[in-house]
Order: C-alpha cells, then sequence, then structure tokens
C-alpha cells in the first residue's frame, strides 16, 4: 500500500505542477496566454502602444484583467525590466498623501512615489526612469550627458548652472557613452544631490528630452546611463571626476556585488499627472495589465483525481 501511495504521488504530483505553470517562465503550462509574461501567481501584460489612463485601464479590463500596480520592490522591479515606454501607466491614484490601488488583482498598499505633486483634482500614477542600479558596463543603454550652461538649455534640462541631456537616440555602452559625453563638452551626468534629481524629475514628462518622445514606439533605451561607476566589486562608486557619491538614489537591492560595476537609471520611480477627471487625462503612455494564472482543465482534473486517490489510500 505504501509503495503504491508512493508511486501516485510520484505520478501524479508532477502532472500537477506541470499543468498550473510549477514555476516555469515559459508561456507554455505557464498558466499565461500568449503574449502575458508569468511571475509569480501572476500574469503580466506590458503594452506595445500608448493610451490614456482610462483607455489603458478599459483595455485591461477587455482583457478579463485589470491594469497592474507593483504590489512590493521586486514587483516594481519586474515591471522595470519588462516596460516598453519611458513613461508607463499603473492602477495607482494618488488620495492627498497616500494613494488608492486600482489594481482589482491583487491588493496593496505598496508606493514608490517621487512626491512631486501637480495641479488638478485626479491623479494618476505613472512610472519613469530615475532610480539607480548597477549593471554591467557593456549593456547598451541610453545616456544622459551633463554640459556646461552657456545661453540657454533649449529643449534639455536647465539645473542651475548646468544642462541636462538625457539621450534615447543612441545606445552605447558606459564607457562609448562617457566618451560621446566628452566629446560634446560635457561628462556623463552627476546627480550628486537630492535637489538635483528632484528638479530633474520635474521635467520628466514635459517631453522636453533631447530626442525622447514618450509615446515613441519600442524597441527605444528606458535605461540611462549616469556618470558613476567603481573599479571593482567592493570599491567605492565615484563620479567621473573621481569624486566619491556623497548622495546616492539607490533603488533598494542596490547596489550589489555581482550586477556590474557602472550605474544606470531606470524605470522604477511613478509620479502622478494631474487633471479635472479621470476622462481628461489626455496623455499618452504605455501601459501594464494584470490578471491571475489559470489552470488547464487537464491540470484540474489531474489536481481533483491525485486528491481522490491519496485521500482513498490514506
Amino acid at each position: 500500500m505504501r509503495l503504491f501511495r508512493a508511486w501516485v504521488i510520484g505520478v501524479l504530483l508532477p502532472a500537477v505542477e506541470m499543468g498550473s505553470g510549477g514555476g516555469n517562465n515559459n508561456n507554455s503550462g505557464s498558466g499565461c496566454s500568449d503574449g502575458w509574461i508569468p511571475n509569480g501567481d501572476f500574469c503580466f501584460s506590458f503594452s506595445k502602444s500608448t493610451a490614456t489612463w482610462a483607455e489603458a485601464k478599459a483595455q485591461c479590463e477587455a482583457d478579463g484583467a485589470s491594469l497592474a500596480k507593483p504590489a512590493d520592490d521586486d514587483e516594481n522591479r519586474f515591471f522595470g525590466n519588462n516596460v516598453n515606454f519611458l513613461w508607463t501607466w499603473i492602477a495607482a491614484v494618488r488620495n492627498g498623501n497616500s494613494f488608492v490601488n486600482r489594481d482589482s488583482v491583487r491588493a496593496s498598499s505598496y508606493d514608490n512615489d517621487d512626491g512631486n505633486v501637480t495641479q488638478g483634482y485626479f491623479y494618476p500614477s505613472f512610472m519613469y526612469s530615475r532610480q539607480w542600479r548597477n549593471v554591467d558596463c557593456n549593456n547598451q543603454y541610453g545616456l544622459i550627458c551633463e554640459l556646461s550652461h552657456t545661453n540657454s538649455c533649449i529643449d534639455i534640462v536647465a539645473i542651475g548652472s548646468k544642462c541636462y541631456m538625457p539621450i534615447q537616440t543612441l545606445m552605447l555602452s558606459w564607457d562609448v557613452a562617457n566618451f560621446h559625453c566628452t566629446r560634446a563638452g560635457g561628462i556623463l551626468a552627476k546627480m550628486d544631490s537630492a535637489a538635483k534629481t528632484a528638479a530633474f524629475a520635474v521635467f520628466r514628462d514635459t517631453g522636453r528630452f533631447s530626442g525622447i518622445d514618450p509615446s515613441k514606439e519600442p524597441p527605444i533605451p528606458l535605461n540611462l546611463w549616469i556618470g558613476a561607476k567603481r573599479d571593482s566589486p567592493g570599491s567605492p562608486f565615484k563620479w567621473t571626476d573621481g569624486s566619491e557619491l556623497a548622495f546616492a538614489d539607490w533603488f533598494p537591492g542596490y547596489p550589489d556585488s555581482s550586477s556590474g560595476d557602472c550605474v544606470a537609471a531606470f524605470p522604477s520611480t511613478w509620479s502622478t499627472v494631474g487633471s479635472l477627471a479621470e476622462n481628461n487625462v489626455t496623455r499618452r503612455f504605455g501601459f501594464v495589465c494584470r490578471r491571475a494564472k489559470s489552470r488547464s482543465a487537464l491540470a484540474d482534473f489531474i489536481a481533483y483525481l491525485y486528491q481522490t486517490v491519496i485521500g482513498f489510500f490514506l
């Protein structure tokens, strides 16, 4: 009897896990439809076209899903690794100093907002590239150049006596990006104060970035090199002028010892758009939908058979 029970467990249990996803990241057998990416207990769709906030919400619901809001740091990083646009709608709406979760599939009070509040009565949230992580220096990313403030900073961001020029028209390694900025008479951006990052964030959704169009079709570089680098794991990160980082805007979990020695901003930080009402939001960003994983009819039958047989012989 014990041998038979062991045989049943050995045969049916793997079949149940295979049919229900079993942690497989491929869509086949993952519990997710084609075009949806499995992560944990959920399936996600990252849009390849833009929409207003209300349109994004409606499109997700039409697919039997919900506009999605990251529920923790890990899921926030997962969003940042998979979004297709520099600006991406998420299912959070600011209400005073807190957020209302509009993700109907997963409850969460998590937020990663930059604190910037614009005028209006309805404040939907979007994700953009701001916080830092250390990565492989050979990755091909966009970049942010810092230039001296000459006469004016036309079509780029002016902060104090400097002009900052995020560039999405090039995909370069860190060393080549640094050379590109140097050849233009500047350096890779030295984002060395909270005031500077906050001021930079004010411009992040205005479309004033050189070569950046928030509604541009993918693929576009969503990670942007800044001028911080270390010689090796364990050594301090320094700016291109040799000074160490007195200020940093790391995403939780970074820097680490294994991801790489160069620093890039990536999609992770949230901000809000102010409008009179939900249907008055006219800006068009990417968006993310979430729905629960589903099991196939075969998986449900195997699970039922497993429970019935095991129950009989226990």
